[in-house]
Parts: C-alpha cells; sequence; structure tokens
C-alpha cells in the first residue's frame, strides 16, 4: 500500500477493511475495473495516476461519505448477501439514495479531473449526468429545483442536446426500474428540465409516468408531472401529482392553507394557472389565479382593481406573493358562462338583449374609469354571467408592454379586440384603448363576428355610428371614456325591463325531486342468480365467506352514464352492464385485517398485480397508530390509507375484483339518472358523511336513507372508491356500449363517490375522481364486484 494512502487510512479512524469494501462497491457499480479488486486495491503506488485518482477518492471518502462508511461498516458486520441489502436499503431511504448520487458523480468527476481514460457502463453514465447538471445550472434549470413556466422555451445549447441524447440512449439500454431510485429520479429530472425547455411535452410525460410506477421518493417528481400535465391541459391528472407533491413538500403550495383550499385546476395559460377552491373562513367558491413572474405594471392594477366595488366587477379577495417569481390572486368564483363561449353557442343578441347586455358592461367599465382605472385588455372571454349579471374579470392583467403576445392564430381573436396603438407601440393602456376594445365587444355581441366593423351586416345606422367612433383608429376620434360611450348606447331607445339577458339563452337547472326508493332486485331474479362458490343467498343481499362481505346483485341491462355538469362527465351514453354483484359496503378495517392476516402468514402474492413494486405488503399508511384511528376508529369503518395496488390485491384475494366506472355509477344511479344515490334532493347530514361535518370517517352503516337503488351504502361521501378503470378524461367519447372499462398501463386511476371532507359537488353519482395509484389518503377507501353469468 502507497505510504500516503496507509497514512490517511491510519488517521481515519476507519479500518482497511472497511474502506476497501467501500471503494470497491463503488467501482462494481460505476464499472470501473481497477476500482473493483478487493485484493489489489490500496496496494496502489501514489505515483501512478490510479494511484493518485485512489488518494484523492479516499480523501473526499473520508469528508464527505462517512454516511456511506457507517452503512458499509454495519452491514459488512451482519454478513450474508450484504452487498445486495446494501442496495435495498439505498432503494427505501430517500435521503440516503439522493446523498449516493451525489457521491457518485463527484466520484466520477473526480476521476475524470485526473484520468483520461474512457468510461463504460454505468461510470459513463454518471459522467454525462454529472455534466448535464452542469449544463442545466449554468442556464438557471437546476434538477433539484420544481420546472419553472418562464424556463419553456429557453434556448438550449448544443451542448446541452448532445449530453441528453447521451442519457436518453442509456434509457433505451436499461428500464427505468433497474436503476436505484436516487438515480432514476435525478437523471428524469434532468431530462424534464431539458424537454420542459424545449417543449417536449409528451416525452417528458412518459419519462415521469415511468419513475412514478418504478416507485418514487423525492416529490418533484410530481410536482414537475403537475407542470408538464397541466401544459397539455389534462387537468385532473395534474392536479393529483400537484396534491402529492404539496402534501409532501408545502413550500410547493400556491395556497396560504390556513385560509383557502384547491380542489381543482380550471385552467392554464404563459400568464398564470388557475384553481378552484374555497375560502375557510367565509365558506365560499373562489378562483385562485398563481401568476408566474407578474411584472410590476401587473401588481400595480391588481392593487388598483381590489379597491372598486360594483356589481358588475368581479370581487377580489387577496394578492400575495409565495415567492419572487410566483403571487396568487383570490377572487369570488363565477358560476359563468363566458361571454364569448355565450355568443358562440347561441348567437348574435336581439336588440332588447344587446341593450341590457350592453349597459350592464358599459356601466362597470364607466365606474372604473371614474376610479381612474383601466382594464387594458377586455374582450369577450373576460365578461362572465354570474346569477343575472354581467362581471368583468382581469383587470389589468394581460399587460402588452410586459407580457407581449405572439402573433399566432389562436391569439388571432383576442388581439381584434385590442386598440391597434397597444398592439404597435406596446404603450400602457388608458381609457381610450378600453374604448375600443367596448366598441368591438358591443359589435361582437350584435353581430357575432370579431374582427372589424363591416357596413354591410344589418345594423341601425345611429348603432353603427357610434361603434365606429368606438373603434376610430385614431384614438383622438374615440370616446374619451366608457361614460360618453354608455351615454349614447342608452339614448338608442328606451330600454325593455322584462327578463334578464341570459335567462333567454340559459337553460334552467333540474328541478330537485325527493329521494326515491330503493330497486329491490325482486326474488324471482335472485333465484336464477348462479352463485360463485363460497357466497349464499341471505335475504336480499349475498354473504361472502372469504372476507365476511355482504354484497347486492345489480342485474343485466341499460342505463344512461355521464352527465353534462362537467365536460370529463360528457357526453351522457347509453351503457350496457352484465349482471354483478357489488359490496354493500366499502370494506372495512375488520375485513382488511383479515386479508393482512393472510397475507402475513402466507407471503402469498400469487394473487397481486403483476405490476406492483417487489416488496410490498399491503400494509396502511400508519395502520393502527393514534393518526390512523383519528380518521377511521372502528372495525366498522371503512379502511383508508390504501393505495391501488391494496385494493386490487385485497379484491383478488376475496375472489372479486375492483368496480369499474360503469359498474359503480349504475350501481349508485340506478337506471332512472338521479343526480345522488338518494335521488336528486341536495345531500344534508341525515343522508351522507361529507363537507367535513365529522372531521373523520363513520361505519359504513351510518346513513340508510342515503342508500343507493340496489342497496349499497355510503356511495356519497364518506371515503372516495378507487375503480379498476385508467383515468382518461376523454374516455366517454369513444367508451364502448357493452361492458366499458379503461383499463391501460398509466398511473392514473379512477375513483368515485366523494369523501368526508369533500363538498357537495363531489358527491354525484357522475362525478369521476382522479388518483395517481400510488397515493394514500385519509379520505381513500375502495369497494368489490363480483362479475356473475
Amino acid at each position: 500500500m502507497g505510504t500516503r494512502i496507509s497514512s490517511i487510512i491510519g488517521r481515519s479512524g476507519w479500518s482497511f477493511d472497511n474502506i476497501r469494501d467501500a471503494i470497491s462497491i463503488l467501482g462494481m457499480h460505476l464499472d470501473i475495473d481497477w476500482m473493483k479488486s478487493s485484493d489489489d486495491l490500496l496496494k496502489l503506488e501514489v505515483s501512478g495516476t490510479e494511484g493518485y485518482c485512489l488518494e484523492r477518492i479516499i480523501d473526499y471518502l473520508l469528508r464527505s461519505g462517512q454516511f456511506y462508511l457507517q452503512q458499509v461498516h454495519i452491514f459488512s458486520s451482519a454478513g450474508g448477501d450484504w452487498i445486495q441489502q446494501l442496495y435495498s436499503m439505498e432503494n427505501q431511504n430517500a435521503s440516503y439514495s439522493r446523498e449516493m448520487t451525489n457521491f457518485r458523480r463527484n466520484t466520477i468527476k473526480i476521476i475524470s479531473q485526473v484520468s483520461n481514460k474512457p468510461f463504460k457502463g454505468l461510470g459513463l453514465f454518471y459522467f454525462f449526468l454529472d455534466k448535464m447538471i452542469e449544463t442545466l445550472c449554468a442556464r438557471n434549470a437546476s434538477p433539484s429545483q420544481p420546472l419553472l413556466e418562464e424556463n419553456a422555451y429557453t434556448f438550449v445549447s448544443l451542448e446541452e442536446k448532445e449530453v441528453a441524447n447521451q442519457l436518453q440512449s442509456f434509457l433505451q439500454q436499461f428500464q427505468i426500474s433497474q436503476l436505484l431510485v436516487g438515480e432514476r429520479e435525478e437523471l428524469v429530472l434532468c431530462l424534464c428540465q431539458h424537454l420542459h425547455s424545449l417543449q417536449n411535452l409528451s416525452v417528458a410525460s412518459q419519462y415521469l409516468v415511468a419513475v412514478m410506477e418504478a416507485g418514487v421518493n423525492d416529490p418533484l417528481i410530481y410536482y414537475n408531472y403537475f407542470v408538464i400535465a397541466s401544459t397539455m391541459q389534462d387537468w385532473d391528472v395534474a392536479f393529483q401529482g400537484y396534491k402529492i407533491a404539496c402534501d409532501a413538500m408545502p413550500r410547493l403550495s400556491f395556497v396560504q392553507q390556513e385560509y383557502y383550499t384547491i380542489e381543482q385546476i380550471v385552467a392554464k395559460n404563459r400568464f398564470y394557472i388557475s384553481f378552484y377552491g374555497q375560502y375557510r373562513e367565509k365558506r365560499l367558491p373562489i378562483l385562485i389565479k398563481a401568476f408566474f413572474q407578474p411584472p410590476e405594471s401587473v401588481k400595480k392594477a391588481i392593487a388598483q382593481s381590489s379597491e372598486l366595488n360594483h356589481q358588475g366587477i368581479i370581487t377580489l379577495f387577496d394578492w400575495y406573493e409565495i415567492s419572487p417569481s410566483r403571487a396568487c390572486l383570490v377572487m369570488e368564483y363565477l358560476q359563468g358562462p363566458l361571454l364569448d363561449a355565450f355568443i358562440n353557442q347561441q348567437g348574435p343578441l336581439e336588440m332588447g338583449e344587446f341593450l341590457q347586455a350592453s349597459l350592464q358592461i358599459l356601466g362597470a367599465m364607466a365606474y372604473a374609469h371614474d376610479h381612474e382605472v383601466v382594464h387594458g385588455a377586455l374582450d369577450p372571454s373576460k365578461i362572465v354571467f354570474d346569477n343575472g349579471n354581467l362581471k368583468i374579470v382581469d383587470f389589468g392583467i394581460y399587460p402588452l408592454e410586459a407580457w407581449p403576445i405572439p402573433a399566432t392564430r389562436e391569439n388571432l381573436l383576442y388581439t381584434s379586440f385590442i386598440a391597434p396603438e397597444l398592439l404597435m407601440y406596446k404603450i400602457p393602456p388608458d381609457k381610450v384603448c378600453d374604448v375600443y376594445s367596448l366598441g368591438m365587444i358591443l359589435y361582437y355581441l350584435i353581430t357575432g363576428s370579431a374582427f372589424g366593423i363591416k357596413h354591410k351586416l344589418n345594423i341601425p345606422a345611429t348603432l353603427l355610428a357610434i361603434l365606429e367612433r368606438a373603434t376610430h383608429p385614431d384614438p383622438k376620434e374615440r370616446y374619451a371614456n366608457a361614460t360618453e360611450l354608455m351615454m349614447d348606447i342608452a339614448h338608442l331607445e328606451e330600454i325593455p325591463l322584462s327578463m334578464p339577458v341570459q335567462e333567454t339563452k340559459v337553460p334552467l337547472e333540474v328541478k330537485s325531486i325527493p329521494a326515491q326508493p330503493k330497486e329491490i332486485i325482486p326474488k324471482s331474479i335472485s333465484t336464477d342468480i348462479l352463485l360463485p362458490e363460497g357466497m349464499v343467498w341471505q335475504n336480499d343481499s349475498v354473504y361472502s365467506h372469504v372476507d365476511d362481505s355482504l354484497m347486492v346483485a345489480v342485474p343485466a341491462g341499460f342505463f344512461s352514464m355521464g352527465s353534462q355538469d362537467r365536460p370529463t362527465e360528457s357526453p351522457v351514453h347509453e351503457v350496457y352492464l352484465d349482471t354483478y354483484l357489488i359490496d354493500k359496503y366499502p370494506v372495512t378495517n375488520g375485513q382488511y385485517a383479515r386479508f393482512l392476516e393472510y397475507m402475513q402468514k402466507t407471503q402469498d402474492h400469487s394473487k397481486c398485480h403483476a405490476d406492483e413494486m417487489p416488496g410490498k405488503d399491503h400494509t396502511p399508511k400508519d395502520w393502527q397508530t393514534p393518526k390512523y384511528m383519528r380518521y377511521s376508529e372502528h372495525e366498522n369503518s371503512p379502511v383508508i390509507f390504501v393505495d391501488w395496488w391494496d385494493a386490487w390485491a385485497y379484491a383478488s384475494w376475496a375472489g372479486k375484483t375492483l368496480p369499474s366506472e360503469a359498474q359503480w355509477e349504475k350501481a349508485a344511479r340506478g337506471a332512472d339518472g338521479r343526480k345522488y344515490p338518494w335521488g336528486n334532493e341536495e345531500p344534508n347530514k341525515s343522508l351522507a358523511n361529507y363537507n367535513d361535518e365529522f372531521g373523520c370517517t363513520s361505519k359504513v352503516n351510518s346513513f340508510p336513507q342515503g342508500a343507493s337503488p340496489y342497496g349499497c351504502f355510503d356511495m356519497a361521501g364518506n371515503v372516495w372508491e378507487w375503480c379498476i378503470d385508467t383515468y382518461d378524461k376523454d374516455f366517454y367519447k369513444e367508451s364502448p356500449a357493452e361492458n366499458p372499462a379503461c383499463v391501460v398501463n398509466k398511473p392514473a386511476r379512477s375513483s368515485r363517490g366523494g369523501s368526508w371532507n369533500d363538498g357537495s359537488s363531489s358527491l354525484r353519482t357522475s362525478t369521476r375522481g382522479c388518483w395517481i395509484n400510488m397515493v394514500r389518503y385519509a379520505y381513500i377507501g375502495f369497494r368489490c364486484v363480483r362479475i356473475l353469468s
């Protein structure tokens, strides 16, 4: 052994064997031949290149690798296949895994600084991984930081592209699951930053899905999945990534969680992302817009508009900064529709409707101009219907001088409402700019056209003259403010005082009807059903011996699935299902304990899903601890903190499966298309456990009045219930008409029913939930089905 190396080891306090083993394992993993040999290692002369490398590696190991040496010492002392056990521990310990990945990268860096020998295998992988991190950090896109929207379309150097290609070639040789958890996470986080800048979102999404399926420790994986999926407008899946990331790392949250909650993503553009949520104290629905690097002009405009108090202008509740590049605006939630969507669907307004709508819009803008506030980017998408009124939103949010609008086909409609001087000179907007936008909007209301005043259209001459003046190319020739324009419109003719504008166009809501009696399966049908072995009839239910459960029969036939309430629930379509049994109640703690006892005694994973992570024992998170009991106390309460894989394994053990969305929905709503399991009556405390009324789950037989037509309990509230389907927001558009189920290998899985901490809208029989298959929450459980011939 070289004298200097011997001296270094002698002063370190570690044995020769420990240091030899630590370096040998590094060499095997990095595929560096001279580091692999435990016999020859540490006998090298310092004068040689490899000996000099070794000295520097030992010095780095003793300075920065104490955590690694400690584990080598512990595992080697225990004997057995301790190297494999060391790797297994790395896959289970997030912080240790990250430290080891960083340690290996730095080891490669030391060797590359001293030796010119080419790397191979994982050594070459670490060499390029280190290069990639250096390149990304140089342009403020560190893989240890969340994806930033402002880095989209950032210039990517040729060097970065070449390194990224090398890393992607490794993924063609190795499956992501073959890499240790720290390696695969750091690799995918690097590629995410790179591909996000190139806007190659589909490939980035594929890598993120692959690493999530292989197992994830770093919450940034989920957060970056949220950024990518939301940019692709896959709102439901994106929101689940956001929730998981924020639960693990609260600093990633956009909201001040003591004041507000968020429930879903509404929209996203290059300026901000919008969430629907709740104002805790006021118990009001809200819209939260989280801005990406808002310029000072936006902050100033929002501060000014927050002082406005008019029935035709949206109410702002709060404005706060969450980081130097992020700020959030909290406002009232307006049901809609947007004015442009309304005109596109219903067509231009009649003159009476036009005058009412125009004066509502002009009155609100006249009030704003009287208070020296301008909008700056008004168009029909910034005007929203709200309970008989039109309200203007987004004052000052789109300043062209700060956020120039690219000249794309998508922006053509938007820019047609903007004053030409703003588009040409990028100057700050003023009142006459708003007047131009108002003139174009009024023309749009009466004609449905957004591209310039045309004399050939059948518009009264007096009105046409007003609109031409409002939209004159020369700002000096326009009305000075909204008040002047409003006065001329008001004098056109007497305003009709009959019904409000939108009542002539917007369809009425479905009237509430009382709860309906449940549909008992007739005995004649029951006796015709051949039950599987281990199941027997008990009155109107079927008893299953394996998991001590009661099930109810749902006869074959058609039902109407879906609703028009949300895009993901439409279109409404007819579905045929074969006869099946479904659990009368969600699976309880007592039933799940029987399954766990079987698994622990037999270690029989033959019935588990083929793709589940190796070594999974299906014990719920925090099982039988005070935290678990806080949310599900009783043996007869639903099991919680189970992921989709746990639910799938239980169902298979019990001789059942998870329900498809179609099976779940038919069992919940019956054949009469009811809104809730009990009918169309809105929820109350006698029908369901919801809206955080109890702060936890309830026993599964607590709400008999809320039973479904077939006698299922808790299909609204208590816990969300896993379904077998992969979540696809567009599945209904191409769903098979017979026994549909969307089963593809993706992490997003469907759930149904809402939970104890959800609002009433989640309790609807058509509401579709979406969770990533590995989440375990206090408000997710499941029930099972059995298909019958």
